[in-house]
């Protein structure tokens, strides 16, 4: 309506010119608004919506900041006049738009400072009241704008007009209970003295009824009341967050927390969370001083929990660790210096449990970030021994996992510790590397990366000593192991670049030391061929092509090799390589490589069939069909040729899919044709692709703007990534941003993480490495036979599955996820979900191609039925 929006501008311009005469004038803007907000006419009621939504947003903070005395004595303001025609709005007259009135009441609340709070006070019964109104369906919204009332008035405020008290009788239900999820949501900058005044006794009257009602036998009673009580202790965090009075009411606060954090153990969790909010919403160093005072209380009382052994059913214990850590960041030295000190002898005793042994080398590496230089002295010479412990393979572990906090640590006690002791760090690692257990190796890669990064020019004869360990390491039997050591791999090349002034010189430098192991026995030359791969694959802008020559020969000579592992190693390499090296540089090497392939004995050729296959197609690609079809063998062209017909088959396919082509029959009859197909017309896929992945030809094209690429169109895409490998500055990435690399960026962002470390997908040497035998990790759920049999999973014959009744142990609650809603993934078991993509464009073929022919089946019965239907219609004459 077009008066609506002239009525909208003028009390925008105003209450620009007068605003306290803008906000007089308020009531008769929300009177007509309240009427077309009835209309019938959606246009209209959005456009009074923007209307009254736009008023409070730029007339009630200008007109309120001249009404500063009169809100000061809470006197009557104009707008108790639009606070009674938002109460009319409210009402069951209005039911059929109140999403829109709650939208202009919340945005009402939002816009009003804390001390207009009585303006707003008959207000609030209205509100609360269409809650219940029947069908009242947007629950959602009318939460959002409860959640702003709650902002505005406090939490203290509120619930001093609107209580949570227990109702007596054998009742669980409390008044206004809707209250608490909003509440939790919604609260910040609270006083943490009204939690322990007001809220801890509505906790305990609710855990006596609850215990009153377990001994009546009232389960289902007894479990409403504990998850009341539970809500309730679930607003703690909320008022945690920055509270007004943490100087006046921690200490108070503070016993109660330690008592039931030892004896409550359904809410420690709860209670944990709390505590590191308090220290990470802490801004002002004597907040962080007045908690530190109580270190000496709580610590004790976490650590005791954290050592103790874990009972089945009870909570996890991952919370207290994590609580603990927040709190040594705002420990006193002294108090943390006596802690460590209790807890490095304890690390010497004997006779301690399994558990506890653990606990406690957990604690002192937690620890480790906040120490000074003495105690990482103190620290330092007791690791060594265990580091040549080849019989304990947990302590040696810990102490890899203790040295590389000492060695990641950012204090200024930290760094001088490393600096004063790298010789020395440098010899004991050097000494322990041939006792060093498998469970360790990860950890001590962690170590080995740590010292690299803090190499300087001088120190580079270190390399040497652990280039062999981290070769030798892509073949451990350990995944996170092998993943490690290429990322200490790809990092001693950035500290190579990053630390030299001739970086070409200083990669063939990388390069012969890593060659060199080519000359060890078969398990040690299999490793460094992966290396390579991989150095290949991260450096090739950076290597000379005399030494990409040189490894390319090399290369060549090994396939001769009758050492299955040696093969495996090279056909990697040939994987990698094909796609970064120029295309001038491999061009020599495709005959030697396809010769090579046909000298293999029968045997060999079996057993690397699939990989010499993907061999053959990317040299298609990278090379057209004329070149690789003229060099090949009589064997290998049969291979071609099949190759070929197979991705044209795929092609078709594709075209189907995405309605491209013809009819199911028609495409079926062209895929019989294909099989007749001879040589000349295979050429047509693969001529056209000699030189994709040219990262030369293709940066010469972006300079010179001979060809120049509209990068806004998508069909460039893929002539920008066909075959290419990222170079400092020159190819977009895939969100099209161009990619600047910084050496000394890349070194410090370098990192082998705690939790499962996985190989990046779209890295074939890692993947190689990470999974040997080429079989999926994951994937559509496969029927075991344990299912066709009609058991769980991982249920033998002849055993009865635990977990009660049958269908209980296989109806997928062990999925569900106890923070959110859904189901999780857990590690070692199927997917809790099978599916197919919806977007076959982005979607792989395996997504799909099982239902392909059930799709093709249908289609031909829906046309054969179609043309039956139209053969048999009758036809009527003139």
């Amino acid at each position: 309506d077009p008066e609506d929006e002239i009525v909208s501008s003028g009390y925008s311009n105003l209450a620009r010119v007068e605003p306290k005469l803008g906000l007089i004038m308020a009531h008769s803007l929300f009177s007509v608004c309240s009427e077309t907000v009835l209309s019938k006419n959606s246009d209209v009621v959005q456009i009074s919506l923007v209307c009254l939504e736009e008023f409070c947003v730029t007339n009630i903070p200008a007109g309120l900041e001249l009404c500063k005395d009169e809100i000061a004595a809470k006197k009557k303001l104009p707008l108790i006049k639009v606070v009674a025609i938002l109460k009319d709005m409210l009402k069951l007259t209005y039911q059929s738009v109140w999403d829109v009135v709650l939208q202009v009441v919340g945005a009402f609340f939002t816009n009003l400072p804390r001390h207009c709070v009585y303006l707003v006070e008959p207000l609030i019964s209205s509100l609360f009241a269409i809650r219940d109104a029947p069908d009242f369906q947007n629950k959602t919204l009318f939460s959002a704008t409860a959640g702003q009332l709650v902002k505005l008035m406090g939490v203290r405020q509120l619930l001093s007009a609107y209580p949570l008290s227990v109702e007596s009788g054998d009742t669980v239900n409390i008044p206004n209970g809707w209250l608490l999820p909003i509440l939790r949501d919604n609260i910040a900058s609270a006083e943490l003295h009204f939690f322990v005044s007001d809220l801890v006794p509505l906790t305990a009257t609710l855990k006596t009824r609850t215990e009153t009602l377990r001994l009546q036998n009232k389960t289902l009673d007894a479990k409403v009341c504990f998850n009341l009580e539970f809500q309730i202790w679930n607003l703690l965090p909320s008022f945690c967050k920055t509270p007004t009075d943490l100087m006046q009411s921690f200490r108070i606060i503070a016993k109660t927390f330690g008592t039931l954090i030892t004896q409550r153990p359904e809410i420690r969790n709860t209670l944990c969370t709390s505590i590191m909010t308090l220290v990470s919403t802490c801004i002002k160093e004597e907040e962080k001083a007045e908690m530190g005072r109580f270190a000496k209380n709580f610590l004790p009382i976490l650590f005791n929990i954290f050592m103790t052994e874990p009972v089945v059913e009870g909570p996890p214990i991952k919370p207290v660790l994590e609580c603990i850590k927040s709190y040594l960041s705002i420990c006193p030295t002294d108090t943390l210096h006596l802690f460590f000190g209790k807890m490095l002898e304890k690390t010497q005793e004997e006779g301690l449990t399994e558990h506890a042994t653990k606990a406690v080398l957990e604690l002192v590496v937690a620890m480790i970030a906040y120490l000074g230089l003495e105690d990482l002295d103190a620290t330092y010479g007791i690791l060594v021994p265990w580091l040549s412990e080849a019989a304990n393979s947990t302590r040696q572990k810990r102490a890899y996992q203790i040295l590389w906090s000492m060695l990641e640590g950012e204090t200024d006690d930290h760094v001088t510790f490393v600096i004063s002791h790298l010789t020395d760090l440098h010899k004991h690692l050097a000494e322990s590397l041939s006792l060093a257990q498998a469970g360790s190796k990860k950890h001590r890669l962690k170590c080995l990366l740590s010292l690299v990064k803090k190499l300087n020019v001088e120190n580079f004869n270190f390399i040497p000593s652990i280039l062999p360990e981290i070769i030798l390491c892509v073949k451990e039997p350990n995944e996170k192991t092998r993943v490690a050591a290429f990322k200490c791999l790809v990092a001693v090349g950035y500290v190579f670049l990053d630390k030299s002034e001739d970086k070409k010189e200083a990669m063939k430098h990388y390069f012969e030391m890593i060659i060199a192991g080519l000359t060890g026995d078969t398990h040690l030359a299999s490793a460094t061929l992966l290396c390579l791969s991989k150095i290949v694959y991260e450096y090739n802008t950076y290597l000379d092509n005399t030494v990409l020559d040189q490894i390319l020969e090399i290369i060549v000579a090994m396939m001769q090799s009758k050492q299955r592992e040696i093969l495996k190693g090279v056909i990697s390499f040939i994987k990698a390589s094909i796609g970064v090296i120029d295309y001038g540089i491999v061009e020599p090497y495709v005959k030697p490589i396809l010769d090579s392939f046909a000298s293999w004995e029968k045997t060999i050729k079996h057993h690397f069939r699939a990989k010499v296959k993907t061999i053959l197609e990317r040299l298609l690609r990278r090379f057209g069909y004329e070149l690789v079809y003229k060099l090949a063998g009589t064997e290998q062209k049969k291979v071609i040729n099949n190759t070929v017909k197979e991705q044209r088959r795929l092609k078709a396919q594709k075209m189907v899919r995405r309605g491209e082509m013809f009819a199911v029959d028609e495409e079926d009859s062209d895929k019989d044709g294909l099989e007749e197909d001879d040589e000349e017309e295979n050429m047509g896929d693969f001529k056209q692709l000699r030189g994709r992945g040219s990262r030369t030809e293709l940066t010469s094209r972006l300079v010179e703007g001979e060809n120049p690429l509209d990068f806004l169109d998508s069909s460039m895409i893929p002539r920008i990534y066909q075959g290419t490998k990222k170079e400092p500055c020159s190819l977009p990435e895939k969100d099209g941003k161009f990619l600047i690399e910084d050496l000394a960026d890349m070194i410090s962002e370098t990192q082998i993480s705690d939790g499962e470390d996985e190989a990046d997908p779209e890295d074939e040497i890692v993947r190689a490495a990470v999974n040997p035998f080429g079989r999926p990790k994951k994937g559509i759920y496969r029927q075991t036979a344990s299912d066709a049999r009609g058991k769980p999973p991982g249920v033998k014959p002849g055993v009865k599955p635990s977990g009660g009744k049958f269908g209980k142990a296989n109806d997928g609650s062990n999925y569900k996820s106890g923070k959110a809603g859904g189901d999780m993934k857990k590690k070692g078991k199927e997917e809790p979900f099978a599916y197919v993509s919806i977007n076959q464009r982005k979607g792989k073929s395996k997504a799909h191609g099982q239902f392909d022919n059930l799709i093709k089946a249908g289609k031909a019965g829906v046309q054969k039925g179609a043309k039956s239907k139209k053969a048999n219609k009758p036809r009527f004459s003139k």
